[in-house]
């Protein structure tokens, strides 16, 4: 008949407007919990690379002196979770192969590093002329500036992401602003890293522009202007 109510057709229609909700919900759940591990995964590689940089920066060879150069062995930096990172989070491509090379290369330098230390700050050393025998203090600046961009990328990624600004207050803290370094400097080492050391292409996305060789000349530039500032405003204008 014509006004029969197919009741089968019906009920076959709501249980596949259902099993399409469950799986919206089930697709919706799993994207969130994955977007949660990448959350964590990220955070806990920028507090990993703050502590590295606090360690190390604590420990710059021509503040501490001789006798505690062998403290450099003890802020050797550690890169369990940016490695957790790379094997647990779909990072672009260009990120992903740059840190895989930055974390291998950056151990080969604590390596070099070693090998100083092994020479001019054995137990029991104490010769204050050995420190500047050596390319130490260059060593140790190189391996800051490193540490600094490991920070900036994964910060940078998280951004990308919309992840907030995860470890935002660090922006505070000087041991995780570019220091200034002579003209050209951080350009000549970008370059000797891709000759001699076969360096993957810096990450091009729009997130990683600001961990540039450029972009962080230009804001260590802007931080000694601004310390300048600040001790003019203390000191007052020139006398005479």
């Amino acid at each position: 008949m014509s006004g029969t109510i197919d009741w089968t057709a019906i009920a076959t229609f709501a249980l596949a407007l259902v099993t399409a909700a469950l799986v919206a919900v089930t697709v919706w759940s799993r994207r969130a919990e994955a977007r949660g591990r990448d959350a964590v995964a990220l955070r806990a590689a920028v507090y990993e690379q703050l502590e590295n940089l606090r360690r190390w920066q604590r420990r710059e060879p021509v503040r501490i002196g001789q006798d505690q150069l062998g403290t450099l062995r003890d802020a050797g930096p550690s890169f369990d979770q940016i490695e957790r990172l790379i094997g647990q989070v779909a990072l672009p491509d260009d990120l992903g192969v740059y840190l895989v090379w930055l974390v291998g290369d950056t151990r080969r330098a604590l390596e070099h590093i070693d090998e100083t230390l092994d020479r001019v700050a054995p137990p029991g050393s104490h010769d204050p002329a050995a420190l500047s025998a050596t390319n130490l203090q260059d060593d140790w600046e190189l391996l800051l500036d490193r540490l600094q961009v490991f920070l900036c990328l994964i910060q940078a990624e998280a951004a990308r992401r919309h992840f907030g600004s995860v470890g935002a207050q660090s922006a505070a803290l000087s041991w995780t602003r570019p220091r200034s370094r002579p003209p050209g400097r951080r350009a000549m080492n970008r370059l000797s890293e891709e000759i001699y050391l076969q360096a993957p292409p810096f990450p091009a996305g729009r997130a990683s522009i600001r961990c540039s060789v450029g972009a962080r000349d230009a804001a260590a530039a802007r931080i000694e202007d601004a310390r300048a500032a600040q001790s003019a405003a203390i000191l007052g204008p020139p006398v005479g």
